[in-house]
């Protein structure tokens, strides 16, 4: 009969890239308002609209390089 010591290890599930993780983002109520005032417009919600402008940034150089630009002017 087998005992508990003849078993593999557990394994952990390997992790999904699709998997999300949460992120906290301070905002002034101005900002915050306009954030979801756009986003009730667009028929979407607040989160969806950070995850793609996140992606453009990822995927589009010029894009980075403005929002570089106006970091460095802050």
């Amino acid at each position: 009969m087998p005992t508990v010591t003849d078993r593999p290890p557990p394994t952990r599930p390997a992790r999904r890239r699709s998997q999300r993780v949460r992120i906290t983002v301070d905002l002034d109520r101005d900002k915050h308002r306009g954030l979801r005032l756009f986003a009730v417009e667009a028929d979407t919600d607040a989160s969806e609209v950070v995850r793609l402008l996140i992606d453009r940034l990822l995927r589009d150089p010029g894009f980075a390089e403005r929002v570089r630009a106006e970091l460095e002017q802050d």
